[in-house]
Protein backbone atom coordinates (compact mmCIF):
# COMPACT_ATOMS: atom_id res chain seq x y z
CA UNK A 1 0.00 0.00 0.00
CA UNK A 2 1.15 3.69 -0.96
CA UNK A 3 1.95 6.06 1.50
CA UNK A 4 -0.18 8.58 2.28
CA UNK A 5 1.78 11.87 1.88
CA UNK A 6 0.05 15.89 1.50
CA UNK A 7 2.14 19.04 1.03
CA UNK A 8 0.58 22.49 2.44
CA UNK A 9 1.13 25.58 0.77
CA UNK A 10 -1.00 28.77 -0.09
CA UNK A 11 -1.12 28.47 -3.98
CA UNK A 12 0.54 27.19 -7.07
CA UNK A 13 0.80 31.14 -8.28
CA UNK A 14 4.15 31.83 -9.68
CA UNK A 15 7.49 31.80 -6.84
CA UNK A 16 10.04 29.75 -6.08
CA UNK A 17 8.23 27.35 -3.72
CA UNK A 18 5.66 27.02 -5.60
CA UNK A 19 7.90 25.99 -8.60
CA UNK A 20 9.32 23.53 -6.05
CA UNK A 21 6.35 21.39 -5.07
CA UNK A 22 4.99 21.28 -8.68
CA UNK A 23 8.71 19.54 -9.76
CA UNK A 24 8.15 17.33 -6.31
CA UNK A 25 4.42 16.71 -6.77
CA UNK A 26 4.90 15.26 -10.47
CA UNK A 27 7.57 12.93 -9.17
CA UNK A 28 5.91 12.06 -5.94
CA UNK A 29 2.66 10.82 -7.41
CA UNK A 30 4.10 7.76 -8.57
CA UNK A 31 5.46 7.12 -5.22
CA UNK A 32 2.65 8.09 -2.88
CA UNK A 33 -1.21 8.46 -2.57
CA UNK A 34 -0.38 12.13 -2.64
CA UNK A 35 -2.51 15.19 -1.81
CA UNK A 36 -1.51 19.35 -2.31
CA UNK A 37 -3.38 21.50 -0.16
CA UNK A 38 -4.00 25.11 -0.62
CA UNK A 39 -5.05 27.79 0.65
CA UNK A 40 -6.12 28.87 -2.61
CA UNK A 41 -6.15 27.47 -5.35
CA UNK A 42 -7.16 30.12 -7.87
CA UNK A 43 -4.48 31.22 -10.19
CA UNK A 44 -2.48 27.91 -10.81
CA UNK A 45 0.62 28.95 -12.71
CA UNK A 46 2.62 25.20 -12.56
CA UNK A 47 1.49 22.12 -13.72
CA UNK A 48 1.23 19.66 -10.61
CA UNK A 49 0.43 15.78 -9.80
CA UNK A 50 -1.81 14.43 -7.14
CA UNK A 51 -5.86 16.04 -5.77
CA UNK A 52 -5.82 19.48 -5.07
CA UNK A 53 -7.41 20.04 -1.47
CA UNK A 54 -8.77 24.11 -1.87
CA UNK A 55 -9.00 25.72 1.94
CA UNK A 56 -10.27 28.65 0.29
CA UNK A 57 -8.63 30.88 2.18
CA UNK A 58 -9.19 33.75 0.19
CA UNK A 59 -7.51 37.29 1.08
CA UNK A 60 -9.89 40.12 1.33
CA UNK A 61 -8.55 43.36 1.61
CA UNK A 62 -11.61 45.04 3.26
CA UNK A 63 -10.86 46.76 6.83
CA UNK A 64 -14.52 44.96 8.32
CA UNK A 65 -12.59 41.46 7.41
CA UNK A 66 -8.98 43.02 9.50
CA UNK A 67 -11.28 42.84 12.46
CA UNK A 68 -12.17 39.22 12.18
CA UNK A 69 -8.46 38.24 11.79
CA UNK A 70 -8.33 36.20 14.81
CA UNK A 71 -11.70 34.33 13.62
CA UNK A 72 -10.23 33.70 10.41
CA UNK A 73 -7.18 32.20 12.25
CA UNK A 74 -9.28 29.90 13.91
CA UNK A 75 -11.31 29.06 11.24
CA UNK A 76 -7.89 28.09 9.05
CA UNK A 77 -6.80 26.00 11.94
CA UNK A 78 -10.20 23.57 12.11
CA UNK A 79 -10.47 23.14 8.92
CA UNK A 80 -6.39 21.98 7.96
CA UNK A 81 -6.77 19.74 11.14
CA UNK A 82 -10.20 17.93 10.01
CA UNK A 83 -8.24 17.52 6.76
CA UNK A 84 -5.66 16.06 8.51
CA UNK A 85 -7.52 13.92 10.76
CA UNK A 86 -9.99 12.72 8.04
CA UNK A 87 -7.39 11.36 6.25
CA UNK A 88 -4.85 9.77 8.55
CA UNK A 89 -1.58 10.68 6.09
CA UNK A 90 1.67 8.90 6.88
CA UNK A 91 3.60 12.18 6.27
CA UNK A 92 2.17 15.66 5.81
CA UNK A 93 5.12 18.57 4.62
CA UNK A 94 4.63 22.26 4.44
CA UNK A 95 6.31 25.21 2.51
CA UNK A 96 7.09 29.03 3.40
CA UNK A 97 6.62 30.67 6.98
CA UNK A 98 3.06 31.35 7.62
CA UNK A 99 2.23 27.90 6.12
CA UNK A 100 5.06 26.26 8.53
CA UNK A 101 3.59 27.90 11.18
CA UNK A 102 -0.68 26.63 10.65
CA UNK A 103 1.00 23.07 9.83
CA UNK A 104 2.55 23.06 13.75
CA UNK A 105 -0.73 24.53 15.04
CA UNK A 106 -2.52 21.83 14.04
CA UNK A 107 0.22 18.95 14.61
CA UNK A 108 -0.63 15.35 14.95
CA UNK A 109 1.90 13.16 16.52
CA UNK A 110 0.31 10.38 14.43
CA UNK A 111 2.28 11.87 11.35
CA UNK A 112 5.68 12.31 10.15
CA UNK A 113 5.79 16.80 10.23
CA UNK A 114 7.97 17.87 7.91
CA UNK A 115 8.53 21.79 7.18
CA UNK A 116 10.27 23.39 4.80
CA UNK A 117 12.46 26.81 5.44
CA UNK A 118 12.86 28.77 1.98
CA UNK A 119 14.19 32.23 3.21
CA UNK A 120 16.22 33.40 5.83
CA UNK A 121 13.49 33.85 8.16
CA UNK A 122 15.19 36.16 10.71
CA UNK A 123 15.28 38.95 7.69
CA UNK A 124 11.46 39.07 7.78
CA UNK A 125 10.18 42.07 9.61
CA UNK A 126 8.04 40.29 12.14
CA UNK A 127 10.67 38.30 13.17
CA UNK A 128 12.83 41.28 13.28
CA UNK A 129 11.03 43.74 15.04
CA UNK A 130 9.53 41.13 17.66
CA UNK A 131 10.87 39.22 20.46
CA UNK A 132 7.09 37.74 21.06
CA UNK A 133 7.07 36.51 16.89
CA UNK A 134 10.74 34.95 17.30
CA UNK A 135 9.82 32.86 20.44
CA UNK A 136 6.62 31.75 19.00
CA UNK A 137 8.39 30.44 15.66
CA UNK A 138 11.14 28.87 17.55
CA UNK A 139 8.84 26.40 19.43
CA UNK A 140 6.59 25.69 16.85
CA UNK A 141 9.53 25.08 14.69
CA UNK A 142 11.17 22.78 17.22
CA UNK A 143 7.73 20.04 17.34
CA UNK A 144 8.73 19.46 13.85
CA UNK A 145 9.53 15.70 13.25
CA UNK A 146 12.25 17.05 10.58
CA UNK A 147 13.15 20.75 9.16
CA UNK A 148 14.24 21.21 5.70
CA UNK A 149 16.46 24.35 4.95
CA UNK A 150 16.86 24.78 1.46
CA UNK A 151 20.48 26.10 1.52
CA UNK A 152 23.54 25.59 4.11
CA UNK A 153 23.03 29.55 4.66
CA UNK A 154 19.43 29.51 5.72
CA UNK A 155 20.13 26.43 8.08
CA UNK A 156 22.90 28.81 9.75
CA UNK A 157 20.19 31.49 9.99
CA UNK A 158 17.68 28.78 11.76
CA UNK A 159 20.39 27.94 14.58
CA UNK A 160 21.90 30.87 15.34
CA UNK A 161 18.80 33.17 15.00
CA UNK A 162 16.19 30.92 16.71
CA UNK A 163 18.39 28.41 18.49
CA UNK A 164 17.39 25.59 16.24
CA UNK A 165 19.44 22.27 17.01
CA UNK A 166 21.96 21.56 13.97
CA UNK A 167 21.21 18.28 14.21
CA UNK A 168 17.04 18.97 13.34
CA UNK A 169 18.15 20.58 10.24
CA UNK A 170 18.75 19.06 6.79
CA UNK A 171 19.60 20.96 3.87
CA UNK A 172 17.96 19.96 0.87
CA UNK A 173 18.42 22.12 -2.27
CA UNK A 174 15.89 23.03 -4.28
CA UNK A 175 15.16 20.58 -7.61
CA UNK A 176 14.80 21.32 -11.04
CA UNK A 177 14.10 18.81 -14.07
CA UNK A 178 16.74 19.38 -16.42
CA UNK A 179 15.11 16.76 -18.75
CA UNK A 180 12.10 19.41 -18.96
CA UNK A 181 13.81 22.25 -18.98
CA UNK A 182 15.93 21.24 -22.50
CA UNK A 183 13.11 20.30 -23.91
CA UNK A 184 12.50 24.40 -24.64
CA UNK A 185 16.01 24.94 -25.88
CA UNK A 186 15.06 24.46 -29.42
CA UNK A 187 11.66 26.19 -29.08
CA UNK A 188 10.60 29.32 -30.55
CA UNK A 189 9.21 32.42 -28.70
CA UNK A 190 5.94 33.24 -30.10
CA UNK A 191 5.62 36.60 -28.86
CA UNK A 192 6.26 38.53 -31.99
CA UNK A 193 7.88 41.66 -30.66
CA UNK A 194 9.37 38.90 -28.25
CA UNK A 195 10.78 37.16 -30.74
CA UNK A 196 12.55 40.58 -32.48
CA UNK A 197 14.08 41.68 -29.60
CA UNK A 198 15.81 38.18 -28.63
CA UNK A 199 16.58 37.49 -32.13
CA UNK A 200 18.42 40.94 -32.80
CA UNK A 201 19.80 41.80 -29.97
CA UNK A 202 22.17 40.51 -26.80
CA UNK A 203 19.42 39.90 -23.67
CA UNK A 204 20.19 40.04 -20.52
CA UNK A 205 17.21 38.00 -18.70
CA UNK A 206 16.09 38.85 -15.52
CA UNK A 207 13.19 36.54 -13.78
CA UNK A 208 11.32 37.58 -10.43
CA UNK A 209 8.61 39.39 -8.47
CA UNK A 210 8.77 42.87 -9.20
CA UNK A 211 9.61 43.91 -5.56
CA UNK A 212 11.62 45.32 -2.81
CA UNK A 213 13.24 41.67 -2.92
CA UNK A 214 13.94 41.15 -6.44
CA UNK A 215 15.31 45.01 -6.47
CA UNK A 216 15.44 45.63 -9.96
CA UNK A 217 15.65 48.89 -9.77
CA UNK A 218 19.23 48.38 -9.17
CA UNK A 219 19.70 46.38 -12.70
CA UNK A 220 17.53 49.10 -14.64
CA UNK A 221 19.66 51.54 -13.50
CA UNK A 222 23.34 49.43 -14.18
CA UNK A 223 22.24 48.76 -17.67
CA UNK A 224 22.46 51.89 -18.28
CA UNK A 225 25.88 52.26 -18.12
CA UNK A 226 26.04 48.75 -19.97
CA UNK A 227 24.20 50.12 -22.99
CA UNK A 228 26.71 52.49 -23.38
CA UNK A 229 29.54 51.00 -24.63
CA UNK A 230 27.40 47.86 -25.44
CA UNK A 231 24.60 49.10 -27.38
CA UNK A 232 22.99 46.00 -28.84
CA UNK A 233 22.46 45.14 -25.51
CA UNK A 234 18.65 45.03 -23.87
CA UNK A 235 17.87 44.18 -20.87
CA UNK A 236 14.02 42.29 -20.11
CA UNK A 237 12.76 41.51 -17.28
CA UNK A 238 10.14 39.19 -16.85
CA UNK A 239 7.75 38.73 -13.55
CA UNK A 240 4.71 40.91 -12.03
CA UNK A 241 4.37 42.99 -9.09
CA UNK A 242 3.84 45.80 -7.06
CA UNK A 243 6.70 48.15 -8.93
CA UNK A 244 5.67 47.24 -12.53
CA UNK A 245 4.32 51.61 -12.43
CA UNK A 246 7.72 52.77 -10.51
CA UNK A 247 10.07 50.40 -12.80
CA UNK A 248 8.42 51.47 -16.26
CA UNK A 249 8.72 55.47 -14.89
CA UNK A 250 12.33 55.01 -14.00
CA UNK A 251 13.07 53.40 -17.50
CA UNK A 252 11.39 56.53 -18.86
CA UNK A 253 13.11 59.08 -16.93
CA UNK A 254 16.56 57.46 -17.89
CA UNK A 255 15.91 57.32 -21.70
CA UNK A 256 15.47 53.39 -21.91
CA UNK A 257 12.22 52.91 -23.47
CA UNK A 258 12.34 50.01 -25.62
CA UNK A 259 15.80 49.09 -24.08
CA UNK A 260 14.51 47.86 -20.99
CA UNK A 261 11.64 45.39 -21.73
CA UNK A 262 9.05 45.20 -18.76
CA UNK A 263 7.72 41.43 -20.11
CA UNK A 264 5.52 39.80 -17.17
CA UNK A 265 4.87 36.93 -16.46
CA UNK A 266 5.69 34.00 -19.08
CA UNK A 267 5.32 29.75 -18.75
CA UNK A 268 7.64 29.91 -21.57
CA UNK A 269 10.14 31.66 -19.42
CA UNK A 270 12.95 28.62 -20.25
CA UNK A 271 12.52 29.12 -24.13
CA UNK A 272 13.51 32.67 -23.32
CA UNK A 273 16.51 31.71 -21.27
CA UNK A 274 17.58 29.76 -23.83
CA UNK A 275 18.17 32.83 -26.05
CA UNK A 276 19.71 35.00 -23.85
CA UNK A 277 23.13 36.10 -23.25
CA UNK A 278 23.32 36.44 -19.28
CA UNK A 279 21.15 36.41 -16.28
CA UNK A 280 21.12 38.69 -14.41
CA UNK A 281 20.13 39.16 -10.44
CA UNK A 282 19.72 41.98 -7.70
CA UNK A 283 18.16 40.37 -4.76
CA UNK A 284 18.67 41.89 -1.67
CA UNK A 285 17.88 38.29 0.22
CA UNK A 286 16.96 34.92 -0.69
CA UNK A 287 16.71 31.57 0.49
CA UNK A 288 18.44 29.46 -2.19
CA UNK A 289 17.72 31.67 -5.69
CA UNK A 290 16.32 28.43 -7.52
CA UNK A 291 16.15 31.06 -10.72
CA UNK A 292 19.50 31.04 -10.81
CA UNK A 293 20.17 26.71 -11.29
CA UNK A 294 17.33 27.41 -13.98
CA UNK A 295 19.62 29.73 -15.83
CA UNK A 296 22.78 27.68 -15.32
CA UNK A 297 20.70 24.48 -16.60
CA UNK A 298 19.78 26.80 -20.23
CA UNK A 299 23.96 27.31 -20.04
CA UNK A 300 23.53 31.28 -19.02
CA UNK A 301 26.62 32.61 -17.12
CA UNK A 302 25.40 34.60 -14.21
CA UNK A 303 25.74 37.34 -12.33
CA UNK A 304 24.02 37.74 -8.74
CA UNK A 305 23.94 39.56 -6.01
CA UNK A 306 26.28 38.19 -3.26
CA UNK A 307 22.67 37.67 -1.00
CA UNK A 308 21.97 35.75 1.90
CA UNK A 309 21.62 33.38 1.04
CA UNK A 310 22.37 30.98 -2.06
CA UNK A 311 23.82 32.80 -4.43
CA UNK A 312 27.38 31.86 -2.63
CA UNK A 313 26.24 28.26 -2.79
CA UNK A 314 25.44 27.79 -6.46
CA UNK A 315 28.23 29.99 -8.30
CA UNK A 316 30.77 29.48 -5.59
CA UNK A 317 29.82 26.04 -3.88
CA UNK A 318 33.96 25.90 -2.12
CA UNK A 319 34.02 29.19 -0.02
CA UNK A 320 32.50 30.48 2.96
CA UNK A 321 28.77 30.20 3.01
CA UNK A 322 28.46 33.22 5.79
CA UNK A 323 30.76 35.80 3.85
CA UNK A 324 29.89 38.86 1.95
CA UNK A 325 31.69 40.32 -0.56
CA UNK A 326 32.90 44.09 -0.85
CA UNK A 327 33.94 43.53 -4.67
CA UNK A 328 33.52 41.83 -7.98
CA UNK A 329 34.10 38.14 -7.68
CA UNK A 330 34.51 35.88 -10.44
CA UNK A 331 33.52 32.38 -10.32
CA UNK A 332 33.44 29.20 -12.79
CA UNK A 333 29.86 30.36 -13.25
CA UNK A 334 29.90 33.72 -13.41
CA UNK A 335 30.26 36.73 -11.08
CA UNK A 336 29.30 37.69 -7.23
CA UNK A 337 29.03 41.14 -7.14
CA UNK A 338 28.20 43.32 -3.61
CA UNK A 339 24.65 43.47 -2.18
CA UNK A 340 22.83 46.91 -3.97
CA UNK A 341 20.55 49.40 -2.42
CA UNK A 342 17.84 47.41 -0.72
CA UNK A 343 15.21 50.85 -1.07
CA UNK A 344 14.03 51.83 -4.50
CA UNK A 345 16.27 54.74 -6.21
CA UNK A 346 14.58 56.59 -8.59
CA UNK A 347 16.21 58.53 -11.46
CA UNK A 348 17.14 61.51 -9.22
CA UNK A 349 19.73 60.00 -7.44
CA UNK A 350 23.11 59.13 -8.85
CA UNK A 351 24.57 55.41 -9.29
CA UNK A 352 25.80 53.79 -6.53
CA UNK A 353 29.15 52.33 -6.31
CA UNK A 354 27.93 48.96 -5.94
CA UNK A 355 25.36 49.25 -8.83
CA UNK A 356 29.06 50.29 -11.20
CA UNK A 357 30.33 47.40 -10.14
CA UNK A 358 27.29 45.42 -11.84
CA UNK A 359 27.75 46.84 -14.75
CA UNK A 360 31.52 46.06 -14.67
CA UNK A 361 30.77 42.68 -14.20
CA UNK A 362 28.04 42.14 -17.28
CA UNK A 363 30.45 44.33 -19.08
CA UNK A 364 34.02 42.07 -17.92
CA UNK A 365 32.06 39.09 -19.54
CA UNK A 366 30.75 40.63 -22.60
CA UNK A 367 34.24 41.83 -23.68
CA UNK A 368 35.70 38.66 -22.95
CA UNK A 369 34.52 35.69 -25.29
CA UNK A 370 36.85 33.37 -24.23
CA UNK A 371 35.54 33.59 -20.47
CA UNK A 372 32.29 33.72 -21.28
CA UNK A 373 32.45 30.40 -23.56
CA UNK A 374 34.07 28.70 -20.50
CA UNK A 375 31.35 29.82 -18.35
CA UNK A 376 28.09 28.62 -20.85
CA UNK A 377 30.68 25.23 -20.34
CA UNK A 378 30.53 25.14 -16.83
CA UNK A 379 27.03 26.08 -16.20
CA UNK A 380 24.57 23.28 -16.91
CA UNK A 381 27.46 20.84 -15.12
CA UNK A 382 26.68 22.78 -12.04
CA UNK A 383 22.96 22.74 -12.98
CA UNK A 384 23.11 18.88 -12.85
CA UNK A 385 23.83 18.56 -9.24
CA UNK A 386 20.66 20.13 -8.34
CA UNK A 387 18.55 17.69 -10.31
CA UNK A 388 15.11 16.08 -9.84
CA UNK A 389 16.54 12.79 -9.97
CA UNK A 390 19.41 13.02 -7.01
CA UNK A 391 16.95 15.13 -4.63
CA UNK A 392 14.58 12.97 -5.27
CA UNK A 393 16.50 10.18 -3.76
CA UNK A 394 16.72 12.07 -0.63
CA UNK A 395 13.22 13.17 0.16
CA UNK A 396 11.78 9.51 -0.49
CA UNK A 397 14.20 8.68 2.22
CA UNK A 398 12.97 11.38 4.30
CA UNK A 399 9.38 10.86 3.80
Amino acid sequence: MKKKVAIIIKSLKNGGAERVVSVLSNSFNKNYDFDIILFDSRGIDYSYSGNIIDLKFYKLDTKFFKIFHFLKLLIKKYKLYKIKYKNNYDCVISFVTNTNKLHMQTYMKNQKNIITVHNNVSIQKNFKTSNKNKLLLSNLYKKADEIIAVSEGVKYDLHSYFDISNEKIKVIYNPININEILEFEDETIQDNKLRSIFEKHDVLINVGSLNDQKAQWNLIRSFSEVYKKFPNTRLVIFGRGKYEQKFQTLINGLNLNNLVILAGYSKAIFTYMFKSKLFLMSSSHEGLGMVLIEALACSLPVISTDCKSGPREILAPNTDVTKTTTKLELTEYGYLTPLMTKTFQSIEKPLTKEEYLFSEAIQNILSNNDIYEKMRKNALNRAKDFDLLNVSKIWKELI
